[in-house]
C-alpha cells in the first residue's frame, strides 16, 4: 500500500527545491498589490498603476506622472497594510515609486 501526501506538503518543499520561492512571492506581491489599489480607492477610476520589482521588502510602483506618485505616497500606509494582510504576514515594508513615460 503506497501513502499520499497532501499537494499542500508538496508544494513549498518542491518550490524550495526549485529556487523560484523569490519570483513566487514577489508574483504573490505584485498580485496583492493589485487587490490593495482596488480597496483603498474603490469607485475610482484609475490610470495605469502597475507593480514592477520587488526586492529586499520593498516593492516598485510605475506610475504615469509625478501627481500619482505624490498621491500614492499619501496612501503608502494603507497599502501596505492591505499587501501584508492580504499575504498573512509582513513582506513589504516599503513602496518606491517610478514615474514612467506614457
Amino acid at each position: 500500500m503506497s501513502s499520499f501526501e497532501r499537494v499542500g506538503q508538496i508544494l513549498p518543499r518542491t518550490v524550495k527545491r526549485a529556487k523560484i520561492a523569490d519570483e513566487l512571492l514577489a508574483l504573490q506581491v505584485r498580485e496583492s498589490f493589485v487587490e490593495s489599489l482596488n480597496t483603498v480607492f474603490s469607485g475610482k477610476r484609475l490610470p495605469k498603476i502597475t507593480a514592477g520589482k520587488f526586492s529586499f521588502g520593498a516593492l516598485t510602483i510605475l506610475v504615469p506622472d509625478p501627481a500619482w506618485s505624490y498621491h500614492l505616497r499619501q496612501k503608502e500606509g494603507q497599502v501596505l497594510k492591505k499587501i501584508n494582510s492580504s499575504l498573512g504576514k509582513e513582506v513589504v515594508q516599503k513602496l518606491r515609486f517610478r514615474v514612467v513615460a506614457k
